[in-house]
């Protein structure tokens, strides 16, 4: 009788233990999962922004370059804004793997350089002897060269990263497709 008693409660304590620990395990995994989408949401935000910015300050770079070489306005214009994409990556960077960090890097560098040589050489100052006219000129067709060529395929490269961590299609940056269009195949 005691035993029967004994054996009793302790099915009732050991059913009352795995129910509290599966209550338990339930509320970690809603924490989890309500983390964890509320930082994929904030991703996408930052993903969303910073596509933005990547178009409109390489357009204002390319307007500059290919037009406004000599407006003060719209070199100013262009400064500012790469100046803005250059924080916005540095204050957003948690938000993005290392790889698509490397990416927007180089990107920004080279806009950057671009803007800022175009806007010393041809907005500021005027060539006054054959050096200073050669390094304009060169200048000028370093950053025309960046913009046509360099440019267009790390924003193609960043796209595709930016895809993926958002859980969409297209290749990754070497090439390769994403695990889940694999899948699909």
């Amino acid at each position: 009788m005691v035993q029967r008693y004994y054996f009793g409660t302790k099915v009732r304590l050991d059913l009352a233990f795995a129910l509290r620990l599966r209550s338990s395990l339930q509320i970690v995994a809603v924490e989890h999962e309500v983390r964890f989408s509320k930082l994929h949401a904030k991703r996408a935000e930052v993903i969303a922004n910073l596509y933005g910015l990547l178009w409109e300050a390489r357009s204002l770079a390319a307007q500059l370059i290919f037009q406004g070489a000599r407006d003060v306005e719209q070199s100013d214009k262009a400064r500012e804004k790469v100046f803005e994409l250059y924080r916005f990556i540095n204050l957003n960077r948690i938000y993005l793997p290392k790889s698509a960090c490397t990416l927007l890097d180089n990107f920004e560098s080279k806009l950057r350089k671009s803007v800022i040589f175009v806007d010393v050489y041809w907005t500021r100052i005027v060539p006054a002897n054959p050096e200073t006219r050669e390094q304009a000129n060169k200048a000028i067709l370093d950053a025309c060269g960046a913009l046509e060529s360099e440019l267009p395929s790390l924003l193609k490269k960043l796209e595709c990263q930016f895809r993926a961590l958002l859980g969409g299609e297209g290749t990754l940056a070497d090439g390769e497709r994403s695990a889940g269009s694999r899948a699909e195949t």
